[in-house]
């Protein structure tokens, strides 16, 4: 079973601010959340808030990006709430 994913607009506004090669590969691995979080993600700690978080790597435009996507389950537990999509580029 795959939960639906929902963006906050925080997360939406983060997310338009990618460039569209790492925006590409966030939602493949949103994709890939939504089929197990229970595994892929892990507490965020103070960092974020108390939220979960799921963190890879990516490439794209000559650079490496390390991903982080905060998240939660909606009070229902259908769905994943896209709270944040924070990179750093090395």
């Amino acid at each position: 079973m795959s939960y639906a994913v929902e963006f906050t607009r925080k997360a939406r506004d983060q997310f338009d601010d990618l460039p569209p090669v790492v925006g590409s590969h966030v939602l493949d691995r949103i994709e890939l959340l939504a089929l197990d979080p229970t595994t892929l993600g892990r507490p965020g700690g103070k960092a974020f808030d108390g939220h979960q978080v799921y963190q890879f790597w990516g490439t794209g435009e000559a650079n490496r990006w390390w991903i982080t996507v905060a998240f939660h389950f909606s009070q229902d537990e259908r769905s994943l709430v896209i709270d944040g999509v924070v990179i750093q580029r090395f």
